[in-house]
């Protein structure tokens, strides 16, 4: 399961391994600090949800400094990348899921 993506790496629990050519590729947002990752229809779509996510977990950091004056903000952010499993549980994740979780922050 991959934790963190870089331009031609992949960095999972089981160490780097290079990501695949992105033409035809699945896509998904991987939303590190809680590890969910979830799959998109389209790169396009998934950069529009990723920035939107992140900007929603901007407010809510936000709101929890206002609230917990000098405590660690919890690290939340979101990334697009290639979707890591099969085509047919990509279909089914996005069919299911509509690649918009119910609530994200």
């Amino acid at each position: 399961m991959p934790i963190e993506s870089r331009p031609g790496i992949m960095f999972t629990f089981e160490g780097c391994l290079p990501v695949p050519e992105t033409a035809g590729c699945l896509w998904c947002v991987a939303v590190h600090g809680p590890g969910n990752i979830i799959a998109q229809p389209s790169k396009e779509i998934a950069e529009q949800r990723a920035a939107k996510w992140n900007e929603g977990i901007a407010k809510s950091a936000e709101r929890f400094r206002e609230r917990y004056p000098g405590e660690d903000v919890p690290l939340i952010e979101c990334h697009v990348q290639p979707w890591p499993w099969s085509a047919e549980m990509h279909a089914d994740a996005v069919a299911k899921h509509g690649g918009e979780p119910e609530d994200i922050c």
